[in-house]
This record gives structure tokens, C-alpha cells and sequence, in this order.
């Protein structure tokens, strides 16, 4: 019998099931990836671990950090009379790889403990893979200036063209240091057609204010997702783009 209360879930079980140890751990959906795929790591810290402080800076030696979120879970099992508290947290990241070859993902450390390193091998996408994958998804990134003064306004314009029925989230507004970032108008949505073939497009629009002096590297956009029509006869794949820097 499954009873929920507020935020709190009590489980009710007639039979003794296993539980996992407390502790740190990641994992990952995929360990063979291409250079142009996106890589969800999920690192869990479970009942005494719950809010331990973790050390994900490691990350940064060999992935660039796209997305990161977290997600929670406290409840309550009762298993032959005896009450346990079962809770834990989810760390999701999604990182795109920088080099092709093997990469690991590091231990995580946090309280003292550390979660396993995770070994990723990560291979080139051949010429045709890269253009089946570009008649389906592709980015378009156009700024109006390459100069300005400090506090000058850029028009930045982030354009996702797809041409099947996809899913997923498009990317966050960029994140820049010293540079104060704004939505200038509402997402637009229409067609387009590019060498005889119609598109979908997703558009947005970022005013850009730089407060200081010196180079602005804008980074790069990513877009993680699947297409297809799904179903029990058709399932949908995994499909991801990166715009050009």
C-alpha cells in the first residue's frame, strides 16, 4: 500500500527487500558516445550523504557543463514493523566531451567520500553521420556588431532549425561574465526552407551589454533531444546539435 503525506511517502512492505548503501555514487546513460553527442551524468547522495557538499569541479578538465539540475526524495519504508528513512539527491549533469578517445569521469568527492570514476569513450562522427544529423537539427548564432564600446548594446540571435518532430529543451540564455544579458522580445516560431528542404525554426532574441573591456567569447549553444514519432512500432532517438563558436 503506497500513502503519501504532504512531501513525505510511507511505503508499507509485507516482504524484506534489499537496500542499496548509503554513499555517493554516479552514473551515466551511455559510455560509448561521439564527439557530437551529450553526456547525462547523474550523481546521487543518499541518506546521511543527503546534503553533503560535493566537489564537482573536476568536471571542468575534460566536459564542457551545458546543464546542470538537481532533483530530491525523502521517504519513509516500513518493512515487518520496523521504520526506516530512505532519502536522497540527484546531482544531473549534461556534458559535452572535448576531445575524442577515452575520458574519465573523475571520482566525485564530498563528506569524506567519493563516487567511482566512470570511463567514456568518446569516437568521431564520420562525414555522414555529421550531414544526416545536420538535415535534421542545426543551430544558426549571428551577433549585429563585432565592436563595441563598454555598455553598447549586441543583438544576439539564436535560430534552432529542425526538420522532423522533435523533443526537447532549447538552451538557457547564455552565460556571461561581466556582461548583463536580457530577452529583447518572445521566442518565434515558423518555416524556412534551405536548399529545397522545409525547416522549423525556433528562434530567440538576447541584448547583450558588456561591462568591461576586452574579448567576449560567447559559448557555444547546445541542444540535447530526441525525434521520431514514437510508439510501440517506431521508437524515438536520441539527437543532439552544437553551434558553431
Amino acid at each position: 500500500m503506497l500513502r503519501t503525506i504532504g512531501k513525505w511517502t510511507i511505503l508499507l512492505l509485507l516482504l524484506v527487500q534489499g537496500t542499496g548503501h548509503a554513499g555517493l555514487t554516479s552514473t551515466v546513460e551511455r559510455t560509448i558516445v561521439t564527439d557530437l553527442d551529450l553526456i547525462v551524468l547523474t550523481v546521487r547522495a543518499t541518506d546521511e550523504d543527503f546534503d553533503t557538499k560535493i566537489d564537482f569541479s573536476p568536471l571542468n578538465k575534460d566536459f564542457d557543463l551545458i546543464n546542470q539540475s538537481s532533483r530530491e526524495n525523502r521517504s519513509i519504508s516500513i518493512v515487518n514493523g520496523q521504520t526506516t528513512n530512505v532519502s536522497y539527491k540527484d546531482h544531473v549533469f549534461t556534458l559535452r566531451p572535448r576531445r575524442v578517445g577515452e575520458i574519465i569521469i573523475p571520482a566525485l568527492k564530498g563528506g569524506g567520500k567519493a563516487t567511482r570514476p566512470i570511463r567514456i569513450k568518446v569516437t568521431a562522427q564520420t562525414n555522414s553521420q555529421i550531414q544526416r544529423m545536420r538535415e535534421l537539427v542545426f543551430f544558426e548564432t549571428t551577433v549585429n556588431k563585432n565592436s563595441v564600446f563598454v555598455q553598447e548594446q549586441i543583438l544576439y540571435s539564436v535560430k534552432l532549425f529542425y526538420s522532423e518532430s522533435i523533443r526537447g529543451d532549447f538552451p538557457n540564455p547564455p552565460s556571461l561574465q561581466n556582461t548583463i544579458v536580457e530577452n529583447v522580445e518572445e521566442e518565434k516560431r515558423y518555416e524556412s526552407i534551405i536548399n529545397g528542404k522545409r525547416y522549423y525554426v525556433l528562434e530567440k532574441k538576447y541584448a547583450l551589454f558588456p561591462q568591461s573591456s576586452g574579448k567576449l567569447l560567447i559559448p557555444k549553444e547546445s541542444f540535447i533531444g530526441t525525434y521520431g514519432l514514437g510508439g510501440v512500432f517506431s521508437g524515438r532517438q536520441r539527437i543532439s546539435a552544437t553551434s558553431k563558436q
